[in-house]
């Protein structure tokens, strides 16, 4: 606690005294007056603790018992793993929170956008997530083929338009190889 600080926002009040609202008001000033001192500490501890994990995961005794550790729990733990890898990737990936995908996929009626399967595709558990790979922006919930479609044709509408003359032109053998 800092007694000046104190002094300077509250006057002879004790600190013991003060409302939330006032305590907020005083951390939020020291933190301001304080800035570069816990930006200091923050980076100190940061390289400290880079430090120490250079050394632990250097050391290839340690790596090879973490490597080893790990895999064992992600035998014991297959579908806690799986749960957790699904809501990282997710994240990481697309931006979304497993309800957001959930909300998606109701919108959809919990069917790929493209073809209306209800299906993922097969040894598939889930919808891919669809997004525009110049900005990254999440369009929908496709099927595993519907999505290979998309991406073989490197989201261009008009390869994709030209593929749907050429197989239309194809069906039932009316049109031979030329």
């Amino acid at each position: 606690m800092n007694r000046e600080l104190l002094r300077d926002l509250f006057g002879d009040r004790k600190y013991a005294d003060l409302s939330a609202i006032e305590l907020r008001k005083y951390h939020r000033e020291w933190k301001a007056r304080n800035r570069a001192r816990l930006h200091e500490q923050y980076v100190q501890r940061r390289d400290q603790t880079n430090a120490r994990r250079r050394e632990l995961f250097s050391d290839p005794v340690r790596a090879e018992e973490r490597r080893r550790y790990m895999n064992e729990w992600t035998s014991r733990n297959k579908h806690r793993f799986a749960s957790y890898y699904r809501r990282y990737r997710l994240k990481a990936e697309y931006g979304l929170t497993p309800e957001q995908y959930a909300a998606i996929l109701a919108e959809q009626n919990g069917c790929c956008a493209i073809c209306g399967s209800s299906n993922p595709g097969i040894g598939q558990k889930v919808f891919c997530v669809d997004h525009d790979h110049s900005t990254d922006r999440v369009r929908q919930l496709l099927c595993f083929g519907c999505n290979m479609i998309i991406g073989h044709a490197a989201d261009d509408p008009e390869r994709l338009r030209r593929a749907a003359t050429y197989v239309e032109r194809h069906r039932d053998g009316r049109s031979s190889a030329a």
